[in-house]
C-alpha cells in the first residue's frame, strides 16, 4: 500500500477510474461495517488489489455534547466539525461524519487474496459492532501498509 486515502463520490465513479476495476472478481467481507452512525461493505478488488470501503448510508450529524467515543469516528471519515449554537454560556457543536451514500474510499492496497485474508482475519466476529470499520483501519496501519 502506498499514498494517501482515495476518495470517490459513487461506486460508478470508482469504476470509471480505472476500467480494471469493473471487470475483477471482488472478495466481499460483509455489509454491516460501521463507523461514526454510517454503514460500509468491505470488499477487496483482486485485478487492482484495493480494499475499499462503500458508504450505504448518509453522512449524519453528531452533537459534539455527546460522547465522541460511542460514536467511533475514524479519523479519515470526520470531514469537518462546525458550531452551530451557544447555549447557556456553553458551545453546542454538531460534526458531519461520514461521506454520502455510495461513495467509495479506498483503505489500502493488498496485492494478493492469502494477505488480506489474513489481514482481516476474524472480521465477521466484529463486523457490525459500533466503530467496526475503524477495526479494519487500524489493521491496515499495524500491518505496516500505507492508505491507499
Amino acid at each position: 500500500m502506498s499514498g494517501s486515502t482515495s476518495r470517490y463520490a459513487s461506486v460508478e465513479a470508482f469504476y470509471d477510474a480505472d476500467e480494471r476495476r469493473r471487470r475483477s472478481p471482488e472478495l466481499d467481507f460483509g455489509v454491516w461495517w460501521r463507523a461514526g452512525g454510517a454503514m460500509f461493505r468491505l470488499t477487496w478488488v483482486d485485478e487492482t488489489g484495493e480494499l475499499i470501503a462503500v458508504q450505504f448510508t448518509p453522512a449524519r450529524w453528531v452533537g459534539l455534547a455527546d460522547e465522541l467515543e460511542s460514536v467511533h469516528v475514524p479519523r479519515i471519515y470526520a470531514e469537518r466539525v462546525e458550531l452551530v449554537a451557544e447555549q447557556t454560556g456553553l458551545i453546542v457543536g454538531v460534526a458531519l461524519v461520514g461521506g454520502t451514500a455510495e461513495s467509495v474510499t479506498v483503505l489500502g492496497v493488498v496485492r494478493s487474496r492469502d494477505v488480506v485474508e489474513r489481514l482481516l482475519e476474524g472480521w465477521a466476529e466484529v463486523c457490525g459492532e459500533p466503530g467496526s470499520l475503524e477495526w479494519v483501519v487500524e489493521r491496515v496501519h499495524r500491518s505496516g501498509l500505507e492508505p491507499a
